[in-house]
């Protein structure tokens, strides 16, 4: 397939429409510097796990194509419609957003499907628990981050202001902002230094306005993060693509 001919089939499935009569999923496909592809889909509340911490399960939520693919645009991040196989094809050589038909998607994206445990970033948003490194999940944070969030916070607490520089009776406890118990990760931005008596007194323990004593507006951040995130991996992804493709090309030239 000659570049224009894929991009004129990319920009056809832009302005195709969804059939009247389908139930379609919206799914992303990404690609990472590494070389790896991540693969995910529009979720909903499916209840809890009985494990602790207790996280959300999420699965698969249809959506409604029209004001899916309206809100996608609004942010810059236009979709494919996917009717068919053959629509298929493009999506997998273009990745990004994609409305795909529901017998599609069971039948290509079934890991996808399934309710699956999640954890949550203030400011990546909802994560599936089996794609995440271990260091995000752990209770206590690794002791490399943890000193990264005391040199940030000036080794001090960040309410009261007090250092055990200074005061000899300090101990300093580095808080999960998105409590850990709720499903919350353990990444520096929810993180946060405070000492042993401010620790005490949260009321409630998920203080929201903890995020701004850090320096952090979580729904700014997101949005930002996401943009770029967005844009980054849909290039990552169309090189992985482009390079499996012409592998594949050559593999049954040669044979």
């Amino acid at each position: 397939m000659s570049k224009k001919s894929f991009a004129n089939a990319v920009i056809k499935l832009m302005n195709q429409k969804p059939m009247k009569t389908y139930d379609y999923y919206e799914i992303t496909l990404l690609g990472n510097s590494d070389g790896s592809v991540t693969r995910s889909i529009t979720t909903q509340f499916a209840g809890y796990t009985e494990t602790k911490p207790r996280r959300e399960l999420r699965e698969a939520s249809l959506v409604h194509p029209e004001k899916m693919l309206y809100a996608l645009m609004q942010i810059g991040e236009p979709a494919l419609v996917i009717n068919d196989k053959s629509d298929l094809t493009i999506f997998f050589l273009f990745g990004g957003h994609a409305i795909v038909e529901k017998s599609l998607a069971a039948e290509f994206f079934s890991e996808l499907i399934e309710p699956r445990e999640s954890a949550f970033s203030q400011v990546n948003g909802r994560l599936m628990v089996s794609s995440l490194p271990k260091q995000l999940l752990q209770h206590a944070p690794a002791r490399k981050m943890r000193m990264r969030v005391l040199k940030r916070d000036s080794y001090k607490c960040r309410v009261c202001g007090r250092t055990p520089a200074n005061d000899v009776d300090i101990e300093l406890h580095v808080h999960h902002i998105y409590p850990w118990g709720q499903g919350g990760v353990t990444e520096e931005e929810n993180l946060i230094t405070l000492c042993h008596t401010c620790h005490d007194g949260l009321e409630p323990h998920f203080d929201f306005d903890l995020f701004s004593l850090i320096g952090i507006d979580p729904i700014k951040e997101r949005l930002r993060r996401d943009k770029a995130r967005y844009l980054s991996g849909r290039q990552n992804y169309q090189q992985i693509a482009r390079q499996q493709w012409e592998e594949a090309n050559a593999d049954s030239t040669g044979s």
